[in-house]
C-alpha cells in the first residue's frame, strides 16, 4: 500500500490524488466492458462528475474539493467542461501521469499477489456472495 500512495503522490498530496481518481473513476463508471477496455476514449465519451458530487463521495467539505479541483484544472490533470469534470485523454497518456498509472498499476498487482498467497482473497471471495 505504502507504494501505491507514493506513486499516487506525485500527482500532489494524497487528497489530491484520491481527488483525481475520483473524477476519473466517475467518468468511466457506467462504461460497457468493450468500451472501457478500448483505448483512446474520446472525451466526449467521458461521464463528467459535478463538483459538489466530488466532495459529497470523498467526504470533504465542498470549498476543500473546489479549491483542489482548481489547482489539479491549473496543473492540466483534469478540466471542467459541460456537466462537470473529466479527466481528459491527454492527461492521462501524458508524461506526468501515465508513469504513476503503469507503476500504480504493477503495485496493486503485486499487492494482491501477496494477498492471494495469504490466503486472504480466498476467504474474501467466500464471503462474496455469486453475481450472477
Amino acid at each position: 500500500m505504502l507504494r501505491v500512495v507514493e506513486d499516487l503522490a506525485k500527482i500532489g498530496d494524497l487528497l489530491d490524488a484520491l481527488i483525481l481518481l475520483e473524477i476519473f473513476r466517475s467518468n468511466v463508471a457506467d462504461w460497457p466492458a468493450d468500451l472501457a477496455h478500448s483505448a483512446p476514449i474520446p472525451d466526449d465519451r467521458r461521464l463528467p462528475m459535478a463538483a459538489q458530487s466530488l466532495a459529497v463521495r470523498l467526504g470533504v467539505p465542498y470549498e476543500t474539493a473546489r479549491r483542489r479541483v482548481t489547482a489539479l484544472m491549473e496543473a492540466g490533470f483534469c478540466e471542467r467542461v459541460k456537466g462537470g469534470l473529466i479527466v481528459p485523454a491527454r492527461t492521462l497518456a501524458g508524461p506526468r501521469l501515465r508513469p504513476a498509472l503503469i507503476d500504480n498499476a504493477s503495485n496493486l498487482h503485486r499487492l494482491f499477489a501477496a494477498l492471494s498467497q495469504l490466503g486472504v482473497l480466498k476467504v474474501w471471495d467466500e464471503a462474496r456472495p455469486l453475481a450472477g
